[in-house]
């Protein structure tokens, strides 16, 4: 039975480069693990680097619709006394999005709901009855998300997005 994990996401470093239509970014981030998966993990720490495209299009109320790529690493560190003595994630996948700006006390925020799907690869390894075992696990990984971005007026190029999102 698959188990449902919520983690609660800080964002320690991110960067966004524009250019006629393409983006690239990426974030380091850590996570504190929320319910059961927090009886085996005290955090988790990641990497991640993006590269968006906005596709030329004249939809209605200045809307963009695009196209991403993203890759992520992701490391787990277990608490002393769990069977899990190390888990990594490398994570590949695809989404489209669709922007939908809008103004609120003469600040710029987008809306950005997205959609995509890739493959996720765990190297872990765990301790079993004093025996130490390492395991890899291959996954397809489906993803959605419901992003909030501000753009500041103050700093052009800079975007500062919540994204909550289900995997």
């Amino acid at each position: 039975m698959k188990r449902l994990f919520l983690f609660i996401t800080i964002v320690f470093l991110g960067f966004t480069s524009f250019a006629e239509g393409f983006a690239i970014g990426g974030d380091v981030f850590g996570q504190l693990p929320i319910g059961d998966y927090s009886k085996i993990a005290n955090a988790n720490f990641g990497l991640s680097v993006t590269g968006e495209y906005t596709f030329p299009l004249s939809l209605p109320l200045n809307m963009d619709l695009g196209a991403g790529i993203r890759a992520e690493y992701g490391h787990v560190f277990p608490k002393a006394d769990a069977n899990l003595k190390s888990d990594e994630e490398i994570r590949a996948f695809a989404n489209i999005w669709l922007r939908i700006p809008f103004k609120l006390f003469n600040q710029n925020f987008a809306f950005q709901p997205e959609a995509g799907g890739g493959i996720s690869t765990f190297f872990t390894k765990y301790q079993n009855k004093g025996t130490e075992k390492n395991a890899a696990y291959l996954s397809p990984l489906i993803n959605i998300a419901a992003s909030l971005r501000w753009m500041p007026a103050a700093l052009q190029n800079l975007e500062i997005e919540l994204a909550p999102g289900l995997t």
